[in-house]
């Protein structure tokens, strides 16, 4: 569900192939992502709850953000429309990524058991290296 939400998601500014790819660059990096910080931990059973926990959350978010980038007007080039109420979108589209990474730190933190200054940092590295592979493994389409 998580990467066919995800793909959704990027399909709305994108072509579907490249929004499969990222859906599924996303549900392996998430998997790898956690099992890794889990095992570095010594916290390794908790991968499927911790895997699941993070998916869920992930799937409900991305479904609030999908009518946010339609309002926001993204046409398959990427050029955003003259919209008046476009910085409220794009402050709502602030909020939910903020509210993502959050609790991806909250999870992050009851399953490691460390202080959340620290899952912060792991929530903020999973997205950096999301947006970095993602790139790498598929260029975005230029026109």
């Amino acid at each position: 569900m998580y990467g066919l939400i995800s793909s959704i998601l990027v399909a709305v500014s994108g072509s579907p192939t490249h929004a499969l790819a990222v859906g599924l660059i996303e549900v392996f990096m998430l998997s790898l992502f956690t099992f890794a910080l889990l095992q570095l931990f010594g916290k390794s059973l908790r991968w499927p709850q911790t895997v699941t926990a993070l998916a869920g959350s992930g799937s409900v978010l991305s479904v609030f953000a999908i009518p946010v980038y339609l309002i926001l007007g993204l046409n398959a080039a990427g050029v955003a429309t003259n919209d008046p109420f476009q910085g409220l979108v794009l402050l709502a589209l602030l909020s939910l990524a903020l509210w993502s990474i959050a609790i991806m730190a909250y999870i992050f933190r009851h399953a490691l058991e460390i202080n959340l200054f620290f899952t912060f940092s792991f929530a903020f590295a999973y997205i950096w290296l999301i947006l970095n592979v993602s790139s790498i493994l598929i260029p975005a389409e230029v026109s």
